[in-house]
């Protein structure tokens, strides 16, 4: 069966970087075990805005079943004992990424760096609001702006 296209860019980047300590998991990052749609922009030129939402994907995206785990599950499985980062970067879905995360984020207390687009958020059925809340909720209370859409939030 051949690689799904995202999975094969992937390992192609982490290729090209020599990276030795990557895990490439075919799954999708989200707040329970279910079975999603990822609708893969990568025909309309930019692999980066493949997302849950098909119109934060875009018009030219094709549609793919992919497995959603909670991080908490994956962190759990692979025995994590220490987390530094986490980045996240999901058009839309990062209060989902989040969500599924909750214990591992309570637990390391990584700096977190979430992508913030409302536009994004809205298409996925929340808002900043709603994100900076449940970040918040978890014991994160410093944020900083990394770029323009990138904020770094972390527990002090």
């Amino acid at each position: 069966r051949p690689k799904h296209p995202i999975t094969a860019a992937s390992s192609a980047n982490i290729a090209a970087s020599r990276a030795s300590n990557v895990i490439v998991e075919p799954i999708a990052c989200t707040d329970t075990p279910q079975t999603l749609t990822l609708f893969d922009s990568t025909p309309g030129g930019n692999g980066g805005s493949s997302s849950l939402s098909k119109t934060n994907a875009g018009s030219l995206a094709r549609s793919y079943s992919v497995q959603g785990r909670p991080i908490d599950d994956v962190v759990a499985e692979l025995g994590l004992k220490r987390l530094d980062v986490v980045k996240v970067d999901v058009e839309g879905a990062e209060l989902l990424v989040v969500r599924g995360a909750a214990e591992t984020l309570k637990r390391f207390h990584p700096k977190l760096i979430l992508e913030v687009v409302p536009r994004q958020l809205a298409n996925m059925g929340t808002s900043l609001e709603e994100l900076e809340a449940f970040v918040r909720s978890l014991g994160y209370n410093s944020t900083r702006p990394v770029d323009y859409k990138n904020r770094e939030w972390t527990v002090q």
